[in-house]
């Protein structure tokens, strides 16, 4: 009894100070990153995100997100640069705006950096998983994510805390015994918020329940199936209110975003390369953009925003069609740069090499121990990154999806210590620490 005693209070202690040491972590990251907002980095160069955010504090509609004014937009996913907006408006300055902006997106940072250790041990993980993940992006990963997470840019960082939170809550709730209505309507609506960020959210969620349906385990499969309705049902009116703006201000009916013609159109050329660097060359693809060519932008601007992308959506259809072999080459090569991007540093690709290679090693070991958690991860990852390799690469896509490698390397690379020491393949414990 004396010893049982001792090895719960041991694994209690253990388990605080492992949670402790993630929310340490995460205000580490806060104000690393803030220090960079606030005294080091300058203002950026403007993105779609940001001229979109202006124009929705200065006119109260999302627009002119190119060169030059083009009028109402769904270039643009909405919640950032109505975050934007909304921070211009209440410190009445454009610069001053954007700065808060960016610092309220490194708290949701820190926020996703200090529950990752929660995150993985409802994830059937651990908590020691979650901290190892949560090393890779504070110290270990500030000179290749710093950039993304402290620029405010764009809108990855956002995406990633969101996608992070519902991947985890689907996962512990398809692990329940019953799944109630109330419970999948509450899913379909917070899946439904967060594609505001980015609609790849909708098909991260439709990837995770069909690798769920196709892979996971009994209760699974029947949780999903009770599910499915209501949850569906409840996403569909989530995003509803934007599509009626969409469709009011563009005379489209589009889910969210409608770039994704445009997106084709210069990522599928005979002179593109798989790489948006290259493309942004002199005379690369990226100079036909609106965003860099004050031609193309006054072209949206006369032909309407949904007609014009409706004529560069065919345009690349019309090139994929009559040239499949250069399509596969270049659609292959996007796969690589999107898993192991084109970075200046060695250390830096070192990096990306280490957490996607582990992460795969780490996804087969979990699939024979934990099939559900394999598969949702699996499949969320799968969901997300699909469209990105159709379109040209760029460090930042995979962004909102590399917590999911990182984790799964985390884990397995403890997993493989643990079988070392044993002298055998054992799973890392984590029955007593769910039970806390």
């Amino acid at each position: 009894m004396q010893s049982e005693s001792r090895t719960s209070s041991r694994t209690d202690s253990n388990a605080t100070w492992l949670t402790l040491a993630g929310y340490v972590l995460g205000s580490v990251a806060v104000i690393w990153r803030l220090a960079l907002i606030w005294k080091f980095l300058p203002q950026p160069v403007e993105t779609e995100n940001m001229r979109a955010g202006f124009a929705l504090a200065t006119t109260g509609i999302l627009a002119d997100p190119f060169l030059l004014p083009t009028g109402p937009t769904a270039h643009v996913a909405p919640m950032y640069p109505a975050l934007i907006a909304a921070c211009v408006l209440i410190t009445g300055d454009p610069h001053l705006g954007f700065d808060v902006a960016r610092s309220v997106v490194v708290l949701c940072f820190g926020g996703f950096v200090a529950t990752l250790p929660l995150a993985t041990l409802h994830l059937g993980l651990g908590r020691a998983s979650g901290l190892v993940a949560a090393l890779m992006f504070v110290p270990a990963g500030i000179p290749v994510f710093a950039w993304i997470e402290a620029s405010g840019q764009h809108e990855a960082v956002l995406t990633a805390v969101w996608l992070f939170a519902l991947v985890v809550v689907t996962a512990r709730a398809l692990r329940a015994e019953s799944a109630t209505t109330l419970s999948s309507v509450g899913l379909g609506l917070a899946w439904g918020i967060g594609a505001h960020t980015s609609p790849l959210l909708v098909l991260a969620l439709a990837g995770l329940l069909s690798a769920t349906v196709i892979a996971g385990n009994h209760t699974a499969r029947a949780n999903v199936r009770h599910r499915v309705v209501p949850l569906v049902a409840a996403l569909a009116i989530a995003l509803t209110p934007w599509t009626i703006r969409n469709a009011s201000v563009l005379n489209r009916v589009t889910l969210i975003r409608d770039n994704f013609g445009l997106e084709l159109a210069v990522s599928n050329a005979d002179d593109a390369s798989p790489d948006m660097r290259s493309n942004m060359l002199r005379g690369g693809t990226m100079s036909r953009h609106p965003f860099l060519d004050s031609t193309e932008a006054r072209r949206m601007a006369a032909l309407g925003e949904s007609t014009y992308y409706s004529a560069q959506g065919k345009v690349a259809v019309d090139w994929i069609r009559t040239h499949p072999a250069a399509f596969a080459r270049l659609s292959a090569e996007r796969m690589r740069l999107y898993f192991f991007p084109r970075l200046g540093m060695q250390h830096h690709r070192l990096f990306y090499l280490f957490i996607m290679t582990m992460g795969l090693l780490g996804l087969v070991r979990l699939f024979r121990r934990d099939r559900l958690t394999a598969v949702v991860l699996l499949g969320a990852l799968l969901g997300f990154s699909g469209p990105y390799f159709l379109v040209q690469a760029h460090a930042r896509y995979a962004y909102p999806i590399l917590w999911i490698p990182a984790v799964l390397s985390a884990w397995g690379t403890l997993d493989l210590l643990a079988a070392f020491r044993c002298g055998k393949s054992v799973r890392l414990d984590t029955t007593r620490d769910l039970a806390q």
